[in-house]
């Protein structure tokens, strides 16, 4: 001990100093220590300060990195990007409320686990999102380069100004020229189906741009062909009609 300085040896050599400065937080700034230690305002040690339940990094922009022993190999589990407000990278998949599993063959990089009723929620907190605005979107891209484009999605809107009512729509892409996927197909709010179109004429409504496709086409791949192609029914329930199949 020197003034307000503890020396840490072993065998003969000095491996960290712990320093107490006159704000009673003890301050360990080179050197490898293993133990406890305990402090009443905090323990920094190099740029990292840890002070009741918080920590904190000194270091302006400086990463926070959680690493670890994996089989003999130093792996870093997490990464905190402190230039960047925080943004968390993990190294492999997470689990919230259970270990991620890869039943069915794939790899599930995010899976959210409950014993009953799980929801995982896309919340946009403003109340003054405009009509048909989006809330929020599923994006799928593929491959590596971080330049590529979404090549489907599925979006969240807000259907009125109110946000309380909302459409689903569901986006494909089939051009390597870039540019965003177009919608095809939208579920409004009032449960309407329309294909290729925004018309909200009926229940369902098909709509096309070419006269090279058919606007519907249905097929029985069984021989049997004991069902019918369309039923038609009343409001009592009872069949008023049906289109045959041949």
């Amino acid at each position: 001990n020197s003034g307000n300085n503890i020396f840490v040896y072993y065998l003969f050599r000095t491996v960290g100093t712990v320093s107490h400065p006159s704000n009673n937080a003890l301050q360990a700034t080179t050197g490898n220590f293993t133990g406890a230690v305990t402090a009443n305002s905090g323990v920094t040690v190099d740029n990292i300060t840890i002070d009741g339940n918080d920590i904190s990094s000194t270091n302006s922009d400086g990463d926070i990195l959680f690493k670890g022993n994996d089989g003999g190999s130093t792996i870093t589990a997490l990464t905190l990007d402190m230039s960047d407000a925080g943004t968390a990278t993990f190294n492999n998949n997470v689990g919230v409320g259970a270990s991620p599993n890869n039943h069915g063959g794939m790899n599930r990089v995010l899976e959210v686990s409950a014993s009953t009723d799980v929801q995982l929620a896309l919340h946009a907190t403003s109340d003054s999102i405009a009509d048909g605005n989006r809330i929020g979107e599923v994006a799928f891209l593929a491959g590596s380069d971080s330049t590529l484009p979404i090549v489907a999605s599925i979006v969240g809107r807000v259907n009125g100004t109110s946000e309380n009512q909302g459409q689903l729509t569901f986006h494909t892409r089939h051009t390597d020229t870039g540019g965003s996927p177009a919608e095809r197909l939208r579920i409004n709010e009032q449960g309407m189906f329309m294909l290729n179109g925004t018309n909200e004429i009926a229940r369902l409504v098909i709509s096309q741009d070419t006269q090279a496709l058919n606007m519907c086409f249905l097929q029985n791949t069984n021989s049997t062909t004991g069902g019918n192609y369309f039923v038609f029914g009343n409001s009592g329930g009872s069949t008023a009609g049906t289109i045959n199949q041949n």
